[in-house]
């Protein structure tokens, strides 16, 4: 059920104009609608009023992709006057030094460049130090990190910048891709016919997720469900003329249920001891989990997953604090994964008093 919004249709307008001027895209009718949170019907009055009273130098434009309707503006040549909110500007400084571990060095200056770059547009001088330390002097590095994202296991993504720039490049143009994919590190390499719609940052990993497509002419869906791809295991990626706007744009149930990959969700109802109750009570695992605190300080946590291995993988995290009881299949797959840990062990011991 689509959430409900209490934005003013001035209000909607007002969200329209600076989305499509901002950020210089097209945008499909659905798109626009969820964004706006309101019918299509309630986006093409809003555009008709756009182009009729919004001009401000900017050139709106109407264009169709298949059946989809796409609406953008064109900026003035001569740029627009605009002043940054520095709160902001701190906010994606911070953003910046939270994902700074998964991007390549050249992006992450990239990156500072084009924040500093931006302070010129706030308002007063005073909120120009982005460059700035905690003691008020320049720092010979350059710029400020307020933040910092650590991590274990982390991916070295230096040799893979031109990768994420052409993945970027074909999901803002929404073009097809063709990857050659090496799934595992031993293996032959596979060649994908793709249409990327986002770019996934996951246990310390990015992720392109969208459809695999038919090889030529129009791009269609090879399958219904949509398929990630771990950018680390790609060896190159050629974006194709071929446009993939005529594919909807999928929804990320991922968002709002427990798991990465997408099967069928399922409800989940797991057993927490005290040990590790607070820590699972204080996180959103799925947008609706029910917590239900058990007599002995434990609890019990219920919740959608679109996966049922990562349902096992996060208990098995957990070791003797953490219990599946529902479904009685992943339960009993559960038990399962024990046996065959509990064997591996005991051979590994069995092995050890062999060789004593």
């Amino acid at each position: 059920m689509k959430k409900k919004c209490d934005d003013r249709p001035d209000e909607k307008l007002l969200k329209m104009y600076t989305t499509l001027l901002f950020s210089g895209r097209a945008y499909s009718l659905s798109q626009l609608a969820e964004i706006l949170v309101c019918s299509k019907q309630t986006v093409m009055r809003l555009a008709d009023k756009l182009e009729l009273n919004f001009g401000l130098g900017a050139q709106f434009v109407r264009c169709k992709k298949g059946r989809e309707s796409f609406y953008r503006l064109e900026r003035p040549s001569q740029g627009l006057r605009v002043s940054i909110n520095a709160d902001g500007l701190r906010q994606l400084a911070i953003c910046r030094d939270f994902m700074l571990h998964l991007l390549p060095e050249s992006l992450k200056q990239d990156t500072d460049d084009a924040l500093l770059q931006a302070q010129v547009y706030t308002p007063s001088s005073k909120d120009r130090n982005l460059e700035l330390d905690n003691t008020g002097s320049h720092e010979a590095s350059g710029s400020l990190q307020w933040a910092v994202g650590l991590t274990k296991g982390r991916i070295n993504y230096d040799e893979f910048q031109d990768i994420i720039t052409n993945l970027t490049n074909a999901i803002c143009d929404r073009r097809c891709c063709i990857i050659n994919y090496q799934s595992d590190w031993k293996g032959s390499i596979k060649t994908f016919y793709f249409a990327p719609l986002r770019l996934i940052a996951y246990h310390e990993a990015l992720y392109v997720r969208g459809y695999e497509v038919t090889k030529k002419g129009r791009a269609e869906r090879v399958y219904d469900n949509s398929l990630n791809l771990a950018v680390h295991r790609m060896k190159g990626v050629e974006v194709q003329e071929r446009s993939g706007a005529n594919l909807d744009d999928m929804k990320d149930a991922s968002a709002s249920s427990f798991g990465f990959m997408q099967q069928q969700p399922f409800k989940a109802k797991l057993r927490f001891s005290p040990a590790v109750a607070t820590y699972v009570a204080e996180r959103i695992w799925s947008d609706d989990q029910i917590i239900e605190p058990c007599s002995d300080g434990g609890l019990l946590l219920n919740l959608t997953a679109s996966n049922d291995q990562e349902v096992i993988s996060f208990a098995l995290s957990f070791g003797e604090n953490a219990e599946v009881l529902e479904p009685k299949e992943l339960r009993s797959a559960m038990k399962d994964v024990i046996k065959k840990m509990r064997r591996l062990y005991k051979k590994k011991q069995e092995k050890t008093k062999d060789g004593d």
